[in-house]
């Protein structure tokens, strides 16, 4: 366990806020949930990526900086993405490496619809590095596993999807095409 207090609870004044400053509201998943059912996938997701952006941000301060995320070892940063989307009530992401393909899984994620948990990772990833990532939710039970690639790599993979293309598949195709590339 480690010994961080990015959110403190003023319970005198009724914030809570992170060490930055940046004030927070804590809520259902539920909200969530009900919003993707009644407004769409696509409200809901802005939301989830509003979310995402301020995790992002947590973990890029923790790290030192934008700089501090790009130069620190996949370890380290996995470690405070865990802590921060834990702290955040968004499960328990791991991540997997299969060649160059990042996948995110997240174990205990709070909210039905998978696709919310891929608009969280991608911006929080997004935002703690200072990239465009996109992610897309490889079909499965289980945790939610979030594949980060770029825009035309998601296109791709959601094209492979719509075909009945497995994930592990998706990701040996993804891998042959870097090989193919020279990446």
């Amino acid at each position: 366990m480690m010994n961080a207090e990015p959110v403190r609870f003023d319970l005198a004044t009724g914030q809570v806020e992170t060490d930055a400053g940046e004030r927070l509201l804590l809520i259902p998943h539920s909200v969530l949930d009900e919003l993707a059912e009644t407004e769409g996938m696509q409200t809901a997701s802005r939301l989830a990526r509003g979310i995402g952006a301020s995790i992002g941000r947590r973990v890029a301060g923790k790290l030192g900086s934008i700089d501090g995320v790009r130069g620190a070892s996949l370890e380290a940063f996995v470690t405070e993405l865990a802590l921060q989307m834990a702290i955040s009530g968004w499960g328990s992401p791991s991540l997997e490496r299969w060649g160059k393909a990042m996948v995110v899984s997240v174990d205990h994620a709070p909210v039905k619809e998978r696709g919310l948990v891929a608009a969280l990772v991608e911006s929080t990833v997004g935002a703690a590095a200072d990239r465009e990532v996109h992610g897309v939710v490889l079909a499965g039970g289980g945790p939610v596993r979030v594949l980060l690639t770029s825009a035309k790599g998601a296109v791709q993979v959601r094209g492979w999807m719509a075909e009945g293309v497995s994930g592990g598949e998706i990701i040996a195709r993804l891998h042959v095409a870097a090989i193919g590339a020279g990446e």
